[in-house]
């Protein structure tokens, strides 16, 4: 069903977008729901945030800088870019699970006498995949280290109070294009947008109706 999203009407309640700000909701989640609350429970009165390529456009689009420090980060670092390790510091990420950030979250933690932070608090943007999940559980030097590992979901862009997007700015020439080819990046495209709707329903809490044209049959 997840693959017929894209295509379909979402019907989300009125009542349901009328009850709340959308934008507070979303920053709630982060800095409440993600940032504070694992800072009060590490005991420490500072944690660094690690983001990826993606959430790190997900937090900007709905908090400030001034915001996010005063939950208590300490420091915001690229989880891609080359970082000096903090071993002081407990570490929240927030990212996709990719293949590409899992394998850079298990190397943070590879040197087990100075690794890149004190815990590792990982907070997901969607579902993980098992795939993904099995390579962290074949990290015994990461699991050492792990504290959290949670599926938050949340994986879009806010553009206004009720507003977002999805980040997926190709894909009316993608999927629609007369020269649209349903081959294995069509399928990832239609998959990879299913997955951040889906995340807009989990921070709303809804379940909603969907409807889509049901296929030609084959000849």
């Amino acid at each position: 069903i997840f693959s017929k999203l894209v295509f379909s009407d979402l019907e989300l309640t009125k009542s349901a977008m009328e009850a709340c700000e959308f934008k507070q909701t979303v920053r709630k989640r982060l800095l409440d729901d993600m940032i504070r609350a694992t800072v009060s429970a590490s005991g420490e009165d500072w944690a660094v945030l690690v983001l990826d390529e993606f959430t790190i456009k997900v937090v900007s689009s709905a908090c400030k800088m001034s915001e996010i420090m005063d939950a208590g980060v300490s420091l915001v670092e690229d989880l891609i870019k080359k970082r000096e390790p903090n071993p002081g510091f407990p570490g929240i990420y927030y990212i996709c699970p990719t293949p590409r950030t899992i394998n850079a979250l298990i190397h943070d933690f590879q040197d087990e006498k100075r690794p890149m932070y004190s815990a590792a608090h990982v907070f997901l943007s969607s579902k993980i995949q098992p795939a993904q999940l099995e390579a962290i559980k074949a990290a015994p030097k990461l699991l050492k280290r792990l504290k959290t590992l949670k599926e938050l979901n949340l994986e879009l862009l806010l553009s206004e109070e009720r507003s977002f997007t999805i980040g997926h700015a190709d894909s009316i020439e993608l999927l629609y294009s007369s020269g649209a080819d349903r081959g294995p990046q069509y399928d990832f495209e239609v998959a990879s947008i299913a997955t951040r709707l889906t995340t807009l329903f989990a921070t709303l809490h809804e379940f909603p109706s969907i409807r889509f044209q049901a296929p030609a049959p084959e000849p």
